[in-house]
């Protein structure tokens, strides 16, 4: 063996000791017995308070990325389609907050995932960022034992305010270069300074013309290739949240809202985003940090999810007209 592969076994083993250990740590500092911190540590699947719970990195490495998820049941009394409507629902609210979202498992019962950003490189920061797993979980199963979880949701705020706030941009062909913004281009979308010209700049990475540029960091308001988006700034300001509109097709049945609730697992792992239903409308919802971000880079980020929106629209009108 080569002394470089020989290296890069050791830096590879002594990261999943540092996982197994951090995730051991984790589930001790959330009340475990020291045999299921232990297993969770080892595999990183137990059981906490009778459902299971996994944590696992997504690219091997202890500093994160991270997947958790654990389980929800659906309550007593409430349908199917009524559970699904309600995790589409809660959805579009607890990604105002974290980068959580429902999904749905083969058996019925809810599945809540949460994405632990890069940078979590303690375990007590893991042992806080599954605490909020299991409470919103908690939070979930609470709300729709009252069997009325779109009612309930309904006399909220909704997240983001300003998502979809104003008639959407078009981008243009031609880039224009970025300029400072002036304080009366201002303020429908609230965002510390740095995020609006962050937004400003991407837009013209778009190809938006300055006027359009100024609009969409004004408004939080924006169109990319046909997809309508909006943007907040979590309480954080250091945080985007975003919506992107996806066919009225892809909610449409009770059927495809049970098909959207299970690629979520498959979205939430792979690209962080996930089907959620937003003020009547059905739309991909996911968070993007602005901190070691560029213009270029937000760009690339809000076309990528602009062209999964497509795809999905795509996907769903096909199963439409297919023949039965």
């Amino acid at each position: 063996m080569s002394v470089a592969a020989s290296s890069t076994q050791s830096e590879a083993a002594a990261k999943a000791n540092t996982v197994h250990a951090w995730r051991c740590a984790a589930a001790l500092g959330l009340g475990a017995p020291e045999n299921v911190a232990q297993r969770f540590g080892e595999t990183g699947l137990a059981e906490f308070s009778g459902k299971p719970l996994s944590l696992q990195p997504l690219q091997g490495d202890p500093s994160g990325p991270w997947i958790g998820a654990t389980r929800a049941q659906r309550p007593a009394g409430m349908s199917e389609d009524e559970w699904c409507d309600a995790l589409l629902l809660a959805t579009s609210h607890c990604v105002a907050a974290t980068h959580a979202a429902f999904a749905l498992a083969d058996d019925g019962d809810g599945v809540v995932l949460l994405r632990v950003p890069a940078g979590h490189d303690h375990p007590d920061l893991l042992a806080a960022e599954l605490a909020c797993l299991l409470g919103l979980r908690q939070a979930v199963e609470q709300v729709t034992k009252s069997k009325a979880p779109a009612k309930a949701a309904a006399s909220q705020p909704k997240p983001g305010q300003s998502l979809q706030s104003a008639a959407p941009l078009h981008t243009r062909p031609a880039p224009a270069q970025a300029s400072p913004l002036r304080d009366e281009d201002i303020q429908q979308f609230e965002a510390p300074q740095q995020v609006l010209e962050l937004v400003y700049a991407a837009a013209a990475a778009l190809g938006f013309s300055p006027e359009q540029a100024v609009a969409a960091a004004h408004t939080g308001s924006l169109k990319i290739d046909g997809v309508s988006v909006g943007l907040a700034c979590d309480d954080t300001g250091l945080t985007l949240v975003v919506a992107a509109d996806v066919a009225a097709q892809a909610l449409d049945t009770p059927a495809r809202r049970r098909l959207a609730l299970q690629a979520n697992v498959h979205l939430m792992a792979t690209t962080g985003v996930a089907l959620a239903w937003d003020r009547g409308q059905a739309r991909l919802v996911s968070r993007c940090q602005t901190e070691g971000h560029s213009a270029e880079d937000l760009a690339a980020w809000l076309t990528n999810l602009a062209g999964l929106s497509r795809a999905i629209a795509e996907q769903r009108g096909a199963q439409a007209t297919r023949p039965h």
